[in-house]
Parts: structure tokens; C-alpha cells; sequence
């Protein structure tokens, strides 16, 4: 009975650490309910497979596959996220378990050790004590630093690691069965020292990219201050020039009154184009930064000549840092701009832009026209201008925005229209 106890508690603390990783990596929150239902369910599961049989592929499989299921369900990701995330945890498992288990056939010289912990006793009993303390102390320690430093792993990284990491587990797991040896622990500490190593590559790469995007929403942003300086300076100044003149008209339009000579009031009141005070800002959205960002872009376009359709249903508070947006909006009307400048009639030159939401994804569509189709490198567009150190980042920069929301970024090229399409998907707040 008490073996029992221990198996239920092991598949109770693994469930947990499951489900309790994937709501800091993908920084997602589910209702306590679902949460709890989804680790029943998937204890559940392992029991009751490991009363049928302790060891097998099948275990694993449907082990698997309930968990892909559980996330999915729990915290609404793709299954390509989900199925990403379960086998890189599988792989901790594994690595840990092995690492244990190799560490006590040496300590204990016995090279059959596996053997014991693989069916059903005490000493597998004091193994999963042992094993899930274990468990539970790594996720307390790398908690905290996971909740800040986690944005760098990306899904496909996860799938390519934990596929090649479970290959070469499952092979040297099939050794241990045989017998365990001083070469079979050295491999699992060299598997892990290689796993540290691929991350901290992997860590520092994402430092230096993170840094790159603050330099570039740095500069964006100065760019989008200065613009609007010029505005309000132009503003400014049509207004004291105005100011300026309007006494002047008043005087005239008093002298025609106190002549009597109204046919002459109303001409010259319809010929005085007496300018608005407005800044011109069109509100497309409640969200300030959003705002300003198209109404900047979408100027700057018309003063090139191109002409430019917005289409906006943008949710206020919809979960997504403004340095993002900004990289997003201003990447995708700098691109589309630089493309309708070389159109070879300016007339011809446009722009349409639709955002909204559906459900908790935010839909972000910009279509441009595009005189000749984009060079292609792989499935990345690349830029067509000169200084290419500095330049050709602009869809770089908006992928590894739309990352961080589990977003897809799809471009495509019709060149019957001459159109160049752009869509943005975004996971936002379901709450909105």
C-alpha cells in the first residue's frame, strides 16, 4: 500500500512541476480549476499505465500525449509549443533519473542497479523519495531566475534539443539495462555538460540580439520624437502666422460691414480659408502609443504620395509592450514605404493596414504595393538596399517581437496585383 502512496506522490510532484514550468515559460496563468483537473488527469494516466506495466514505450507515448493535450488545453497553446515544451521536459526527466540512477550503481557498485529501480520494491521506493526531493529543490532553485530569463529559449530550439538529447538518452538508457559503468555515468555528465553548454550559447546569442532591438527601438523612437518636434514647430508656426493676420481680416471684414456691402462680406468670407487649429491626429485607437505611431507613419507616407488606408480595432490593454508594437508597426510601414518609393508611378503608390482582434489573437494585416517581387534567401526576403550591415533587420526585428506572444509572422507576394502582404498573428489577453 504504501509503494502506492510513493508512486502517486512521484506522478503528483512530476505533474505539478509540469504544469507549474510551463506557466512561467510561456508566462501564461491558468484557472486553478483547469489546472487542478488537467494534474489529476495526467496522474492518472502514469498510474495506471505503471500498475499495468512499470517500463515500456507505450508508458511514454501516452504519457506524452496526455501531457501535449493538458497544456494545450490548460493554457490555449498551439500543439507545436505544447508538444515542444512536453519533450524537452521529458528530456530533464530522463537526464535526472539517469543521472541518480548511474551515481548509485557506482556509489553502491552495483552495475544492475536499473534493474531494481524498474520494478516494483523498496529500494525503488526509497529511489523516488529520493529521486523527487531532487525534483522539487531544482525547480525552487532555477524558479526565480526562470521568471526572468527565460524569453531567449524559443519552441523550435526546445524541439531540436530535446529530440536529439531523447535520442541519445533512449540509447544509453538501453546500455544501462545491460549494465551500469564508470563510461555510462561519464556520458550522461558529458550530455549534461553539453546541454549547459548549448544554453549558454543560446543565452548569450538572445543577450545580444535583446541588446540590438533596444539600440533599434531606441533610435525608432528618437526618430518618432523628432518627427513629431517638426510637426509641432510646424504647427506652431502656422498658428502665429495666423494669429498674426487674423486681425488684419477682421479689419477688412469690419469696414465691409459698415458699408453695407454684404455681397462683398460673403465673397470675401468664402474666399478666407481660415485654418483649423487641429494638429490634424486622427484617433484609430484608445491606446496613446499605437496611436501616434500610426498617425506618424501613415503622414510620413502621404508625404511621399502614397496613399494609405488604415482600418484599426485595437483593444486597450492588450498585454503587449509598447517597444514591441513599435518594433512591429514602424518595421512594417518602413518596409512598406521603401517599397512604394520605388514603384515606378507614384500614383500607383499605396498602402493598407487593418488591425484587429479574434478571440485572443490580435490580426495584424499591412498590404503594400510592390513593383517587383522581393529577393528570396531561404524563407527569408532580403533588403534591396546598399548598406545591408545596417539595414534588412526590419522583419528580423518584428519575428523576434511576435515571438515573445507565441505569434506567426507570414509574408507572401502576388505579383499579378504587384502587392506585398504582411500578417502578423499575436496571443493577447483572453480576457479583453
Amino acid at each position: 500500500m504504501s509503494s502506492w502512496l510513493i508512486e502517486i506522490g512521484a506522478s503528483l510532484i512530476e505533474s505539478y512541476i509540469f504544469y507549474a514550468f510551463a506557466e512561467t515559460f510561456f508566462e501564461k496563468k491558468a484557472d486553478w480549476r483547469i489546472k487542478f483537473i488537467s494534474i489529476f488527469v495526467l496522474v492518472s494516466i502514469a498510474v495506471g499505465l505503471n500498475s499495468i506495466r512499470l517500463v515500456s514505450y507505450f508508458n511514454v507515448i501516452a504519457t506524452i500525449v496526455g501531457m501535449v493535450l493538458g497544456i494545450m488545453i490548460e493554457l490555449k497553446l498551439p500543439f507545436r509549443y505544447s508538444l515542444s515544451y512536453t519533450l524537452f521536459y521529458m528530456f530533464l526527466l530522463q537526464l535526472v533519473d539517469s543521472v541518480l540512477i548511474s551515481i548509485c550503481a557506482l556509489v553502491l557498485a552495483q552495475p544492475d542497479f536499473m534493474t531494481y529501480v524498474m520494478q516494483a520494491g523498496k529500494i525503488r521506493s526509497i529511489f523516488l523519495i529520493v529521486d523527487k526531493l531532487i525534483y522539487l529543490c531544482l525547480y525552487f532553485a532555477v524558479r526565480k531566475w526562470m521568471t526572468k530569463n527565460m524569453d531567449f529559449i524559443r519552441p523550435k530550439h526546445l524541439l531540436i534539443l530535446s529530440v536529439g538529447g531523447l535520442s541519445g538518452g533512449f540509447f544509453l538508457t538501453e546500455q544501462m539495462w545491460k549494465q551500469i559503468d564508470m563510461d555510462i555515468a561519464i556520458s550522461w555528465i558529458l550530455i549534461m555538460i553539453v546541454i549547459a553548454l548549448i544554453i549558454a550559447v543560446m543565452y548569450l546569442h538572445f543577450a545580444k540580439q535583446r541588446n540590438e532591438e533596444i539600440l533599434e527601438f531606441t533610435n525608432m523612437r528618437n526618430e518618432l520624437l523628432q518627427n513629431n518636434y517638426n510637426n509641432l514647430k510646424s504647427l506652431y508656426e502656422e498658428n502665429s502666422k495666423l494669429f498674426h493676420d487674423f486681425k488684419h481680416h477682421i479689419w477688412v471684414m469690419e469696414q465691409l460691414a459698415d458699408k453695407n456691402d454684404i455681397q462683398e462680406l460673403k465673397n470675401y468670407i468664402a474666399g478666407f480659408e481660415l485654418q483649423s487649429s487641429s494638429d490634424g491626429t486622427v484617433c484609430y485607437t484608445e491606446d496613446s502609443i499605437v496611436n501616434f505611431i500610426l498617425n506618424n507613419k501613415i503622414e510620413e507616407g502621404k508625404r511621399q504620395g502614397i496613399h494609405v488606408e488604415a482600418k484599426i480595432d485595437y483593444p486597450v490593454a492588450a498585454g503587449i509592450c509598447a517597444n514591441d508594437m513599435t518594433t512591429i508597426l514602424a518595421n512594417l510601414f518602413d518596409n512598406a514605404i521603401e517599397a512604394c518609393k520605388r514603384m515606378r508611378a507614384v500614383r500607383e503608390a499605396w498602402i493598407r493596414i487593418h488591425i484587429r482582434k479574434n478571440g485572443n489573437m490580435l490580426l495584424i494585416k499591412l498590404e503594400n504595393s510592390c513593383q517587383e517581387k522581393p529577393l528570396l534567401k531561404g524563407k527569408h526576403f532580403l533588403t534591396v538596399k546598399t548598406d545591408k550591415a545596417f539595414h534588412g533587420w526590419g522583419l528580423k526585428s518584428v519575428q523576434s517581437a511576435a515571438d515573445k506572444y507565441q505569434g506567426i509572422v507570414k509574408c507572401e507576394y502576388n505579383e499579378e496585383n504587384k502587392c506585398f502582404c504582411t500578417l502578423v498573428n499575436l496571443f493577447i489577453n483572453k480576457e479583453l
